[in-house]
């Protein structure tokens, strides 16, 4: 090997960048006929080791997880401010219809989903969505609700006649 070097009476050569594996040093002595064979074994730097690939695949594993997490909260906070907007619309369409039949004592909860455009059932879920009510409790409160605004704003009038205007005709 032309990269031997002498010093001291020592043979010595160097390597560098060396790709890891298995060699076989093989060395004689001139004149001598002895030879000698060193196995060798090169270890992959850390970054290319079996543990490190492991850390790779759990590190990316886990962006892919937090990514999907951040996604769904992402999408989970828009379906929320959506429903939340398309709530609102309901329960106002819901209050604004009430309030317009507030002094009707015949307004029942058939007139009230044809109003909304629901079934009997549709108009019950959808109640229980937005206000977490029964249909006849949504009215009473907006009935009860209104009456108390009235008693406290138009002195003038006696209970009998608020309940008169929201729809309380029978004592």
């Amino acid at each position: 090997e032309k990269e031997w070097t002498e010093t001291h009476n020592n043979a010595l050569i160097a390597y560098t960048n060396l790709p890891s594996g298995s060699y076989t040093l093989e060395m004689e002595c001139i004149g001598t006929g002895l030879r000698k064979s060193i196995r060798i074994y090169i270890k992959p730097h850390w970054y290319e080791s079996w543990w490190a690939y492991i850390m790779y695949i759990l590190f990316g594993a886990g962006f892919v997880i937090w990514g999907i997490f951040r996604f769904a909260k992402y999408i989970e906070k828009k379906t929320r401010r959506e429903l939340s907007r398309e709530y609102q619309q309901d329960l106002q369409k819901a209050t604004t219809v009430v309030m317009n039949h507030l002094a009707d004592s015949e307004f029942n909860i058939e007139r009230f989903a044809r109003e909304m455009l629901l079934s009997r059932t549709g108009l019950f879920t959808k109640i229980q969505q937005i206000s977490g009510q029964t249909p006849n409790d949504f009215i009473t409160s907006i009935r009860m609700r209104e009456a108390a605004n009235m008693l406290r704003t138009k002195p003038e009038l006696s209970i009998l006649d608020v309940s008169i205007l929201v729809g309380f005709n029978s004592c």
